[in-house]
């Protein structure tokens, strides 16, 4: 038996465009955010230290803040040196959200 599904998109091209098209909450458009950021990160620090229970992990979005979690101050250091970028390429993918800042806090 064959299916066709006519037009089929990606998951990965649907959700950025979700929030605005579905009325989807602060939560979910939050939770896509915190994964964009991961991901920058990823591509820069390597996906062996991004994410929960590694060297940086994201943990919050709250009033333009984006919070993530650090295992050390070293850590907190090279976070704080890719603020910028992180901002601004979060900023182009998500333009009617207002980012003020990044925080790193270290656990442990």
């Amino acid at each position: 038996m064959v299916f066709y599904l006519g037009n089929v998109q990606k998951l990965s091209e649907i959700l950025p465009h979700a929030p605005a098209r579905y009325s989807l909450s602060a939560d979910a458009t939050a939770s896509q955010v915190l994964h964009a950021a991961e991901e920058y990160l990823s591509a820069i620090f390597g996906a062996e230290n991004i994410g929960q229970g590694k060297n940086v992990a994201a943990q919050k979005l709250q009033q333009g803040l984006l919070c993530f979690s650090v295992r050390s101050a070293a850590w907190n250091n090279r976070l704080f040196l890719e603020k910028t970028g992180l901002l601004e390429q979060l900023q182009k993918e998500f333009p009617k959200l207002e980012l003020r800042d990044v925080r790193g806090k270290v656990d442990g």
